[in-house]
C-alpha cells in the first residue's frame, strides 16, 4: 500500500525524470521500485523504532543502544549482560553521584556478583545504577541512606526501560533475549536472583512444607498440607494458577491460545486485582502477562539460541478477568517453535509448549 501511494506523488515522477539525483543509475521501472521498496522499509523500521520510545517515554538515545547492544550472540542472552544494557540506558545518566560516593560503589562492587570494572570510573552514573540494581536483586545492604533513595529511582525507571528492551529484542527476533529479559523482570519485582531457591519468595516467617522446593509445587498442596499457616494458604491463594489450551485457528491460519487464571484455594483469596507479593519492591506492581510465539530454529542448530527466529509478543492481564483468548501466528510446527506463557511478576511460573 505504501508503494502503490508513493507512485501518486510529485516525488514519484522526479526519481523518473532525474534518477541520478536520488543516487539511482537508471531510470528503469525494476530499478525505481527496488529503490523505493528499501526506501520504504527504513522508513518504516524508522517509526517503529520511534513508535517504542514514544510509549515507553524514552531518549532516543537508549532506544540506539538496546539496538547496538541487544545482538544474536549467546552471550547477550546473560544476566549480566542485560543488566549491563539496563544501567547503561540514557535514563540513569543523571543519577546523583555525590562526593566520596566512588568510594561508596567501591566498596558495594565487592559485595555483588557481577563485576562493573568495564565501566569508566567509579564515579560513573552508569556503573552506580549498575551496583544498586545488583544490590537489590542480591537484597544486600547499602553503605549509606542516600542510595536507598537512588535505588527507589533506579527501580521506579528499571521495569518501563527493560520491556522497552524487550520490544526491541522482539523486533530483532532475539527469542532467547526475550526470555531472559522478562527473566530479568521477574528478578528485579521480587529481589531475587533466578539461581537462588524460588521458595524464597514465600512471605518471611511462613514454613515451607516438607517437599515443596518452588511455588509451582506449593499450588499443587492441600490445605491440610498448610494447616496452621494461615499467612501461607493467603499468600498461595493469591499465586496465578493458569491453565492453557493450544490450538490452530483454522479461520486465520495461526493458533489460538485460551488461558484461564484460577486459584488453587480460591475460598482464601483475598487479592481480587492480581497485586503480586513483592515487598522489596518500592511501588505496588501488578501480574504483566506475556505470549511468546518462538518459530523454528535455523537449519542445523537444534534450539537456536544466539540466532535470529521468528518471534511475536503479546501482552496482557487478568485484571478484570479471569480468561483471555489470543489469536498469534502461523508458525511451522513439529520443527522447534515454542510457545512461552510468562509472568513478569513470579519467578518458577513459566509455562513452556513445544508445537
Amino acid at each position: 500500500d505504501a508503494l502503490d501511494f508513493v507512485t501518486w506523488t510529485y516525488f514519484f515522477r522526479r526519481i523518473q525524470r532525474n534518477p541520478t539525483y536520488y543516487g539511482l543509475d537508471s531510470p528503469e521501472p525494476e530499478d525505481v521500485s527496488m529503490y523505493l521498496s528499501k526506501m520504504i522499509d527504513e522508513v518504516l523500521t524508522d517509526l517503529h523504532r520511534a513508535g517504542i520510545a514514544s510509549y515507553y517515554y524514552m531518549f532516543h538515545q537508549t532506544l540506539e543502544h538496546f539496538l547496538f547492544a541487544l545482538r544474536p550472540n549467546p552471550k547477550t542472552a546473560t544476566p549480566a549482560k542485560l543488566l549491563d544494557a539496563l544501567a547503561l540506558a540514557h535514563e540513569y545518566a543523571e543519577l546523583p553521584v555525590r562526593h566520596n560516593e566512588d568510594l561508596q560503589n567501591k566498596q558495594l562492587a565487592q559485595d555483588v556478583p557481577f563485576s562493573v570494572t568495564h565501566f569508566p570510573g567509579w564515579d560513573n552514573p552508569h556503573l552506580k545504577a549498575h551496583l544498586l540494581l545488583q544490590a537489590h536483586i542480591s537484597r544486600s545492604p547499602l553503605p549509606i541512606v542516600d542510595y536507598v533513595t537512588d535505588t527507589v529511582s533506579v527501580l521506579d525507571q528499571s521495569v518501563r526501560v527493560a520491556q522497552a528492551m524487550l520490544d526491541v529484542a522482539v523486533h530483532k527476533g532475539l527469542a532467547d533475549v526475550c526470555v531472559q529479559i522478562v527473566h530479568l523482570l521477574q528478578q528485579i519485582k521480587q529481589a531475587q536472583w533466578i539461581t537462588d531457591p524460588n521458595v524464597h519468595q514465600i512471605p518471611t516467617g511462613c514454613k515451607v512444607p516438607k517437599g515443596v522446593g518452588c511455588i509451582a509445587q506449593l499450588l499443587g498442596c492441600s490445605v491440610d498440607q498448610l494447616k496452621g499457616q494461615p499467612k501461607l494458604i493467603k499468600y498461595a491463594a493469591n499465586l496465578p494458577l493458569v491453565s492453557v489450551q493450544i490450538r490452530d485457528d483454522v479461520a486465520k491460519g495461526g493458533v489460538q491460545v485460551s488461558l484461564t487464571r484460577t486459584s488453587a484455594f480460591p475460598e482464601y483469596r483475598t487479592n481480587k486485582d492480581t497485586r503480586i507479593h513483592a515487598p522489596k519492591f518500592p511501588k505496588v506492581q501488578y501480574e504483566g502477562w506475556y505470549a511468546l510465539l518462538v518459530g523454528p530454529p535455523p537449519e542445523g542448530q537444534a534450539d537456536g539460541t544466539g540466532t535470529v527466529r521468528e518471534v511475536e509478543l503479546r501482552r496482557f492481564q487478568f485484571r478484570e478477568r479471569s480468561r483471555m483468548s489470543l489469536n498469534m501466528g502461523a508458525v511451522e510446527k513439529g520443527k522447534g517453535a515454542q510457545l512461552y506463557i510468562m509472568c513478569d511478576g513470579y519467578l518458577g511460573l513459566d509455562q513452556v509448549f513445544d508445537l
